[in-house]
Parts: structure tokens; sequence; C-alpha cells
């Protein structure tokens, strides 16, 4: 989560605090629509960029209800115990576009979500794991 550091002087103290930025996934993140049958394709091309996790104490309500708005990705409609999402990662080198496809899985089973990410890269895998941490497991 990036993190801004403020310096400012009250009363003649200087004071130094760090700020967590409200970066939003919508910002980095859009949606792609796919069927059930090219997201099974595409799950095993970016294994090796897959970032995963078990994470405790989560409402399954809640993810199941949130997690697609906030990622801003398509909510893929497959008969599945996991909620299969899919988007396209936007960022940018030498002022030049770049598309990443990321995908996820999240099921919840008694208050634990397996939470996978996957994408080309890792690094992307791990920020979206990284923020869904930051959003649901404070």
């Amino acid at each position: 989560i990036p993190e801004m550091t403020v310096s400012c002087t009250v009363d003649g103290e200087e004071h130094n605090f760090c700020v967590k930025l409200p970066i939003l996934m919508q910002q980095f993140i859009s949606p792609y629509q796919m069927d059930a049958g090219k997201f099974k394709e595409n799950w095993g091309k970016f294994e090796e960029g897959e970032a995963r996790e078990v994470i405790s104490g989560i409402d399954e309500k809640e993810i199941t209800s949130k997690v697609p708005g906030i990622f801003h990705m398509h909510k893929v409609d497959i008969a599945a115990s996991a909620i299969p999402l899919v988007g396209i990662f936007n960022a940018s080198k030498d002022e030049r576009a770049i598309k990443l496809p990321v995908m996820g899985s999240l099921a919840v089973k008694n208050g634990n979500c397996q939470v996978i990410f996957r994408s080309k890269h890792k690094s992307v895998s791990q920020n979206c794991l990284a923020a869904f941490k930051y959003i649901f497991a404070q």
C-alpha cells in the first residue's frame, strides 16, 4: 500500500507522519468479459504467475457481493464453489499503454477464504493479493 510522508510545523514544533493513500483498484483494473470455457482454458496459462493465500475471518456474503465491484473485475458465470474473476491490469511504460490479463479465484468455506490471483507477471498477482488482504483482512 502506498504511503505518503507528511511534514508540518505546529506551534513551532515539527511533526512527521505517514499516511496510507486510498488508491482504488478501478484506477488499475478494467473488467474483461469472458465466458466459462475461455476462463477454464486460460486459467492454466498463468500458473507460474500465481499468488495464493488462505485468509481467515472472511464473510462469504461480503466477498460474493463486494469483490467484483471493488476489484473492478468481471465475475465469470461458472457453476463452481469459487468466485472466478477476470480483468485487465492497466499500466504504462515509456508512455505506452500496457494491458495485462489478471484472473482471480475466491473460495470461502467456514470463514476461510482461499484467494488466488494469476497473471503473466507474478508482481501483478502479488499486488492484487496484497490489495485483497488490505481491504478484507483488516
